[in-house]
């Protein structure tokens, strides 16, 4: 799938937000305490829709129409894309020996709010999906971003002692976060899920961001320097993709509102009958879509709740100015999508006999270590590895396509002759278990007043990461999903539809990139204001990780910068401005250049 997950875009000041001013209260022996943050902002586009990212018959020259849907919506530089008003609260309650925690947010937004994501002459009398498909696509989509309450964390927690060693717990709706990850996903920090829908938006907030599950945890203190910790988790959650439409979202099928993949390879319209013409070669007005030119998606395939599970070990030594080491084993169920398919019925079956659907693989094993210790120059270093045991990957959504509809794909067995026997509406399952390898390591370092000018402080962090896939083969063998890949990979069949092979590269077994940030610190700017200028940048290095994963797009780069103001440490004050460069095809992003506003409040 393309980009089912796209990389966090907007959050650059989120872990700055204003120190919340809990108000404490007390009702007979309980002790609580409440606050809140308050945020509104707007997210602006600032560059027109690039035509290699439009679908040929949507008026660019792209061959697919299954990643447009934001560029059609957002049209033009100037666009008004998210204008997001939310309120993030806070209550923690006290009786005795026990803690409640609960976190709820509270949102709308007033761009996506109006429901107008898709186009509307996409839909209806002579078309394969109706005006009501459509009426619930919008439903859905503003449902997820248009306007929203839920609840976040909502935990129960207490202490007490294990023959003389202190043993802490919590139940309930919590975020565990393993590992020393700083800005890379998807290495120890694989068992959480995340909400890409909170964190693309002026005014983000972390605690939004990743999504608290239900679980079990306890830790307990063996000795003065070694801590055991484990966890069960009592309910799945999953990974939410940015909403089919919604701006920075890069796949039109798998995200909230997504109902409908596209096989004209972009030279029909979406949801165009059997035997349209061609808006494109070999021959304008040809047939290109002689059984239809949509897969519905069929429902959903969850994860099991139980069967989640995890325990670390964590060691502390005076050795080195003080070094931490944590070792780690869990079993979890995948939090991102993966694509499967079902096939037509037989070889002369509309495309409508055949589906494809988002399912999450159960029981993957990981295994790995962390360490922090201080750092030459008077850093900070640290660092992860992590070993996923049976992750399951995407094969190439082109080929599982292909194989659905019963043309020549490197999935299905007898995918050698046309209408192989995957035929029948058949389960196609449209991914494969790999062992994958993931490596970060980073660098803080604190400067002390006046290297830069005026500044009181500076931060500087830095972090490396890899991505090593055991046993992936060549995709002349069999091609493993990357973005900015809508064309066959056979020359044959390419040939036989009329299109030019791909020259995009498919996923590789190895991966890297970094990531540098730079955050300055002023205070009493303006009387009592503090200001805070950032700088991030990352930089995809080499190699296609393979997607669901989605770390590294070779030659991709993005640059943040911004400036927060602070104001007593209630109001902040934040602009930013975001660029998407490099990579070229494969980066779907590269055309969605931003700026954004937000103003936040704390009580």
């Amino acid at each position: 799938m393309k980009s089912a997950m796209a990389c966090t875009v907007a959050t650059l000041f989120a872990a700055a937000s204003p120190a919340a001013m809990a108000t404490p209260f007390e009702v007979g022996s309980v002790r609580g305490s409440i606050d809140n943050r308050l945020s509104a902002g707007v997210a602006v586009r600032t560059q027109d829709p690039q035509a290699n990212l439009l679908g040929i018959a949507n008026g660019g020259t792209a061959f697919s129409t299954n990643s447009d849907d934001a560029n059609k919506e957002f049209d033009s530089a100037g666009d008004l894309v998210s204008a997001p008003v939310k309120l993030l609260t806070n209550l923690t309650l006290e009786a005795g020996a026990f803690t409640l925690f609960a976190r709820g947010g509270f949102g709308a937004d007033l761009v996506n709010l109006q429901g107008e994501n898709f186009r509307r002459s996409d839909y209806g009398p002579g078309r394969e999906a109706s005006l009501a498909e459509l009426d619930r696509k919008e439903a859905d989509v503003r449902g997820e971003v248009g306007r929203y309450a839920e609840v976040l964390d909502l935990h129960l927690s207490s202490s007490f002692d294990v023959f003389g060693r202190p043993l802490a717990w919590r139940i309930g709706r919590q975020v565990l976060n393993w590992g020393e990850s700083t800005f890379i996903q998807n290495g120890l920090n694989a068992i959480l899920a995340a909400n890409a829908n909170r964190a693309g938006v002026p005014g983000a907030d972390l605690e939004e961001v990743f999504i608290p599950s239900n679980n079990l945890w306890a830790s307990i203190d063996l000795t003065q320097s070694i801590r055991i910790e484990g966890f069960y988790q009592l309910q799945w959650e999953k990974t939410v993709p940015f909403a089919s439409g919604t701006f920075f979202s890069t796949n039109d099928f798998v995200g909230e509102g997504g109902t409908r993949a596209n096989i004209g390879f972009g030279r029909v319209t979406e949801n165009a009958p059997a035997l349209t013409g061609c808006a494109a070669p070999p021959v304008a007005g040809a047939n290109c879509v002689p059984f239809g030119s949509s897969i519905p998606r069929a429902p959903d395939r969850e994860a099991r709740d139980s069967g989640q599970y995890g325990g670390a070990l964590h060691f502390y030594t005076d050795a080195m100015g003080g070094t931490s080491v944590g070792v780690y084993a869990t079993n979890y169920h995948s939090r991102l999508p993966l694509l499967s398919a079902i096939s037509r019925t037989d070889g002369t079956a509309s495309t409508q006999s055949s589906a494809f659907l988002i399912e999450y693989p159960e029981d993957i094993q990981m295994y790995g270590a962390s360490f922090s210790m201080p750092g030459p120059f008077g850093s900070a270093v640290q660092g992860e590895y992590s070993m996923k045991v049976d992750q399951p990957l995407q094969l190439d959504d082109v080929e599982l396509l292909l194989a659905g509809l019963g043309g020549f794909n490197q999935i299905t067995p007898g995918n050698n002759v046309p209408f192989p026997t995957s035929l029948g509406n058949q389960y196609i399952r449209g991914w494969r278990r790999h062992d994958v390898s993931n490596f970060n390591a980073s660098a803080l370092k604190q400067f002390p007043p006046g290297v830069l000018p005026g500044a009181d402080s500076l931060l500087l962090i830095t972090e490396v990461g890899a991505t090593l896939v055991h046993g992936l083969p060549e995709s002349a063998t069999l091609r493993y999903e990357a973005p900015g890949t809508p064309l066959p990979g056979n020359p044959a069949v390419a040939a036989a539809q009329g299109l030019p092979v791909e020259q995009g590269q498919y996923a590789t077994p190895t991966s890297w990139g970094y990531r540098i940030a730079l955050q300055a610190t002023y205070n009493n700017v303006f009387g009592r204001f503090a200001m805070r200028p950032a700088l991030r940048f990352d930089h995809d290095v080499n190699g296609v990780t393979p997607s669901p994963l989605g770390n590294y797009v070779e030659g991709r780069q993005q640059v943040q910068a911004g400036v927060a103001f602070e104001y007593l440490g209630q109001w902040q004050l934040d602009l930013g401005y975001t660029v998407f460069t490099g990579g070229g095809q494969q980066n779907q992003l590269r055309d969605r250049d931003f700026a954004q506003a937000a103003i936040r409040y704390a009580f």
